[in-house]
Formats: structure tokens, C-alpha cells, sequence
């Protein structure tokens, strides 16, 4: 006599063999089948916990990169603000400086203490680090006779400030680099000249034409 096994048993036995438990004609405890499918329910809930984690992982990195760029850009802007002002200081010496013979030094450190007169007569308290380089260090613009008529910072890039300029400063709104904010007398702001511009024939200091 053939023995039939019940629908329920039948239902057990597909699913012992869907997880591996049994082979067709096996008999299969019902306990067995239970621990199997909770097997599977585990290795299915860490495939999608670990899913999940490499999900949060990623949404964390870009709102960790994007938090970075904006603190870049914020502390750059603040280094614009102090470059303005430290400008400002050597623009102010090198006009104090050129009122007695109209032309600038030839070093900056002149500016510490003008050799022209007797005793010490400073225009520039110190010469101040570029809040952008964090050096002492200045691109020079020089006349032809190589007399100091600017500064201006040796930083890479574009800036990012473009309004908001004091007066005598409205050409760094339109200025590419930051070699475009030129700090000193205002013949050196009447022409700006990019090296390798049919304009840009003269000898060159720090990168720059020495203006007429």
C-alpha cells in the first residue's frame, strides 16, 4: 500500500527542500523546517542591515565632504577680509613713503625704516604675512626703474569676494586672481596686464610687467 503524505507535510517537505534540508521522498520534522526558514530570515535581515550601513555610510561621507567645502570656503573668505586690511596697511606705507620723492622702495624692508631721512622713520609697522599663504613673501609691481609701486598676494585661485570693496579697490571685483588685487599706488591699478598678453612686452618682477 502507497502511502500519501498530507497537503501540511507536503508544504513542509517544498519548503525543507527550498532551504536545503531535504531531497524528494525525505521526511522532514516540522521543527527542522522552522529553524531552517529562521536561518534564512537571518542571512536575509544582514544582507539588508549591511545594505543599509553602506547606505548610511555613504550619505555621512558626502554630508562630511560638503561640510568640508563649505568651512574651506568660509575660511577663505576670512582670509580675503584680513588680506584686505594688510593690504590696506602697505598700500598706505608705500603712498607715505612715495609723498617725499614720488617713486616707492626698492625693498620693502625700506618701509620698516626709510633710509632717506636721518633717525627712524617707520611707514610700515612690520612687514605683515599674507593671510592666504601664510608667508612673508609678496608678488612685487615695480616701474621701470624698479621702484616698488604695489603688492599683491601669491595665492592660487579665483576669488571669491566680488562686492563690498572699499574705494579705490572696485577693479577687484572683476579680478581673476589674486594677483589682481593690487595693493599700492594708483598707477599700478590703471593697467592691469596678464603675462603673455600682446601688452605684456616689458620685463617682468614677481610674475608681472613693470609698468610705465
Amino acid at each position: 500500500m502507497v502511502s500519501r503524505s498530507s497537503p501540511s507535510e507536503r508544504g513542509r517537505l517544498a519548503r525543507a527542500r527550498r532551504v536545503g534540508l531535504a531531497k524528494p521522498g525525505a521526511i522532514v520534522h516540522p521543527s527542522a523546517v522552522v529553524m531552517a526558514s529562521d536561518r534564512v530570515a537571518r542571512r536575509t535581515s544582514r544582507g539588508f542591515a549591511y545594505l543599509l550601513l553602506m547606505m548610511a555610510l555613504a550619505v555621512v561621507g558626502i554630508a562630511a565632504s560638503f561640510a568640508v567645502t563649505l568651512g574651506a570656503a568660509a575660511e577663505r573668505r576670512d582670509a580675503e577680509r584680513h588680506l584686505l586690511f594688510v593690504g590696506g596697511e602697505f598700500e598706505r606705507a608705500l603712498v607715505a613713503y612715495a609723498a617725499t620723492a614720488r617713486r616707492g622702495p626698492r625693498e620693502l624692508s625700506e618701509l620698516l625704516r626709510d633710509p632717506r631721512v636721518p633717525g627712524v622713520r617707520r611707514h610700515l609697522r612690520q612687514i605683515y604675512a599674507d593671510p592666504l599663504t601664510g608667508s612673508t613673501t609678496w608678488g612685487l609691481v615695480r616701474d621701470r626703474e624698479g621702484f616698488i609701486i604695489a603688492v599683491h598676494s601669491l595665492a592660487r585661485g579665483t576669488p571669491i569676494r566680488r562686492t563690498g570693496f572699499a574705494p579705490g579697490q572696485e577693479s577687484f571685483a572683476d579680478a581673476e586672481d589674486y594677483a589682481g588685487w593690487r595693493f599700492g599706488l594708483p598707477i599700478a591699478k590703471a593697467v592691469v596686464v596678464r603675462p603673455g598678453s600682446a601688452a605684456a612686452s616689458g620685463p617682468v618682477v614677481s610674475g608681472w610687467p613693470r609698468q610705465p
